[in-house]
């Protein structure tokens, strides 16, 4: 089987540049990789590819499944969508195609955490606009539990790697502050704010996804943490682990949220092997 992770960030301004980045490390990575395959007649069962699930639309009333037939007119979900294409042509050649439609990944690294955390430092917990976008959060660890519970499990077709507990955005501040445990003023910032200082790409922080873990659940998955204040509070820890436990080298080795997966991966398939 093979675990396909493949992305440029998109947390930065999309540029046109940066926009064909952000698109050929996810089509062209997958398409060069199946060629490999046929060119190489390389025996592979499965294939499990990461995908998004700002796919979806915006909605802060409807909570939406993996089988959602109207999707966003956004940039991004453009992207996904020619990304998921990519991933299902590997049917084409024999090979089982799992799909993972993932959501804000908490990690210390990157991503809405970061931004939430980081005026923090100076006493203010920033909500975005009104606060009341959905977001549809899952640990680290729970996003690799993901990852393999499909592989061992041989499960074809679109999840959402989700936790089962999604939040509101001004819910998700206010617990990162608790957190904290230092007096904190939460400040609504209004939209446009963050429109002129990262362009288009300032909706990632504004969508509304609400999104179901259930089908991944019924398969018999069960999540560790699903509770948001315990999710953060262990990113919080984890990182600390590695900076002062683990040493330097390798804390310099983690560069990215979907980096930060692979670790969580590795270190699950290691338990495995060893079962």
């Amino acid at each position: 089987s093979i675990i396909t992770l493949s992305g440029s960030s998109i947390f930065k301004l999309w540029t046109s540049g940066n926009r064909r980045r952000i698109l050929d490390s996810r089509v062209e990575s997958l398409n060069f990789l199946r060629q490999s395959i046929i060119d190489n007649n390389i025996s592979i069962k499965r294939l499990v590819s990461a995908s998004g699930i700002s796919l979806y639309p915006n909605s802060k009333e409807r909570e939406f499944l993996e089988n959602e037939k109207t999707f966003d007119d956004s940039f991004l979900a453009e992207v996904i969508n020619s990304w998921e294409v990519a991933a299902n042509l590997f049917k084409n050649i024999g090979i089982n195609v799992s799909i993972i439609r993932i959501g804000l990944v908490l990690s210390i690294k990157g991503g809405v955490l970061k931004e939430t955390l980081m005026p923090m430092n100076f006493g203010f917990g920033i909500v975005f606009g009104h606060g009341e976008q959905w977001q549809s959060w899952i640990h680290i660890e729970d996003i690799s539990r993901i990852f393999l519970f499909i592989m061992e499990n041989n499960l074809d077709g679109v999840y959402n790697g989700v936790s089962n507990n999604p939040v509101k955005n001004i819910e998700f501040t206010r617990i990162i502050s608790g957190i904290h445990r230092k007096p904190m003023i939460i400040i609504k910032i209004p939209r446009i704010f963050f429109r002129i200082l990262f362009g288009e790409m300032h909706v990632l922080l504004f969508k509304s996804h609400k999104i179901s873990s259930r089908k991944i659940q019924d398969e018999g998955f069960s999540f560790k943490f699903a509770n948001l204040k315990d999710a953060i509070k262990d990113v919080i820890r984890w990182q600390f682990d590695i900076l002062f436990n683990i040493g330097s080298t390798f804390a310099m080795g983690i560069s990215n949220d979907y980096n930060l997966l692979l670790i969580w991966v590795k270190k699950d398939l290691k338990k495995l092997k060893n079962q």
